[in-house]
């Protein structure tokens, strides 16, 4: 992927990254204000978007916006995952 981006146009490369980054932080949001529910459509969601991003070319708006909803779906996950997973507590602390 980083050999498109040294031949691509550095202003569509500037909207996918600030793209990724706001849907990422998105997704980070919802997953904090909504919680649980949000688990089942941010699975689906996540293999959609790469199922579209498989399927388009490198630097296409399929593409970012894919990937875009891929980093939406990864934020809420991330977000459920570090919410509701104890820490790790060895039985030798107490």
């Amino acid at each position: 992927m980083n050999i498109p981006l040294h031949f691509a146009d550095q202003t569509l490369t500037a909207i996918a990254g600030a793209s990724f980054i706001i849907s990422y932080i998105i997704g980070l949001r919802l997953g904090l204000k909504i919680g649980l529910p949000t688990l089942w459509p941010a699975m689906a969601v996540t293999v959609i978007g790469f199922v579209v991003r498989a399927e388009s070319g490198p630097l296409t708006i399929a593409a970012i916006a894919a990937i875009s909803v891929v980093h939406l779906g990864i934020g809420c996950l991330t977000t459920l995952l570090l919410k509701y997973t104890k820490p790790f507590r060895s039985s030798t602390a107490r």
